[in-house]
């Protein structure tokens, strides 16, 4: 699988994910989730994509300066919306496009950013280990509050986790 496919694929997980929730589902704060809810992280997710799909041009991306678009945590249609762009966009990066990618390492509002070279390609691969860890929170967070949903085989496990669970 490239990580072209790779990247599809979690945005496919995502989207069939969140079609088995409601919209109340999907915006309920879950203690379990410290007060969070699926949609939160959900957001947290589509934006870092965001924020490396909209680099174009800049050739740099720092995933600290999101939007935060509440709509993403709100409205299941909108983020679908989203991630069907992104994957119309998938095949029109190359891998190895040189990136900048720039990172806040303090809350310190007088930080200079630190900039380290990387490319299309392992900010792609970043964001999938990064929406695999997420996509295990939403997991917890729909297996503790909300019974009835059904959960789509292998969400929020890495590719390496299922391949070695069926090599045993």
């Amino acid at each position: 699988m490239s990580i072209i496919s790779a990247t599809a694929s979690i945005f496919d997980q995502i989207t069939e994910q969140i079609s088995r929730l409601s919209s109340a589902q999907y915006s309920q704060s879950l203690p379990i989730l410290s007060g969070s809810s699926i949609g939160q992280h959900v957001r947290h997710i589509v934006e870092f994509y965001e924020c490396l799909f909209s680099q174009q041009g800049t050739n740099c991306v720092c995933y600290d300066r999101r939007q935060r678009d509440l709509r993403l945590e709100t409205e299941i249609p909108f983020v679908k919306s989203k991630l069907n762009t992104y994957r119309a966009l998938l095949d029109t990066y190359q891998i190895n496009n040189p990136l900048s990618l720039v990172v806040y390492f303090t809350p310190d509002a007088d930080e200079v950013p630190t900039e380290i070279n990387s490319n299309w390609g392992r900010e792609l691969a970043y964001n999938i280990e990064h929406a695999i860890h997420h996509l295990a929170i939403i997991k917890i967070g729909i297996k503790e509050a909300f019974h009835s949903v059904s959960i789509i085989e292998n969400l929020g496990v890495a590719p390496a986790t299922v391949k070695h669970h069926h090599i045993k």
